[in-house]
C-alpha cells in the first residue's frame, strides 16, 4: 500500500552527511531522505506524506548540528525509513514521511496525520488533497 523504506524507484547517492542534507534542504526548499543512509530519495510519481513531526526549527536555528541532533534522536527512538524536510517561510520542518503511489491513501494519511499538504512527486509541488472537502 505504501512504502516506508523508499526502496522502489529511488535515486541514490553514497557517503552522504548531515551537511549534504542541510545543503539540499536550503537549496531546494526541502527534500526526502533515507534516515539510515541520508541518501536523497525521489519518485517519478505518487505522493510523499508526513506522518509524524521529528523537529521544527526557525531557518536561523536550522544548523547542520541541529539537523544531526534531530535525526540521531529519531534513530535512537527506533525511527526507520524516510524523513523529509520542508521550508515554509522562516520555518523548517523535519518529518517522518511515507511514500504511496495512490492519491486515496495519501489523502487519508494527510487527514489522520493532520498535515497541511502532501508532496506530489509528479507535479514537483506540495498540494492539499483535502481542499474542498
Amino acid at each position: 500500500m505504501f512504502d516506508t523504506t523508499g526502496s522502489d524507484n529511488r535515486n541514490k547517492q553514497h557517503n552522504r552527511t548531515f551537511a549534504d542534507v542541510h545543503a539540499d534542504t536550503l537549496t531546494n526548499g526541502g527534500g526526502t531522505f533515507d534516515i539510515a543512509t541520508l541518501e536523497s530519495v525521489s519518485f517519478a510519481d505518487g505522493y510523499i506524506v508526513g506522518v509524524g513531526n521529528l523537529g521544527i526549527e526557525t531557518e536561523a536555528q536550522f544548523t547542520i548540528g541541529q539537523l544531526g541532533y534531530i535525526v540521531d534522536r529519531a534513530r535512537v527512538c527506533g525511527v526507520t525509513g524516510l524523513f523529509g524536510t520542508w521550508i515554509d517561510g522562516e520555518t523548517v520542518y523535519v518529518d517522518r514521511v511515507v511514500y504511496t503511489p495512490f492519491d486515496v491513501i495519501a489523502r487519508e494519511l494527510q487527514r489522520i496525520s493532520s498535515e497541511l499538504c502532501v508532496y506530489d512527486c509528479k507535479a514537483g509541488e506540495s498540494i492539499d488533497l483535502l481542499a474542498g472537502e
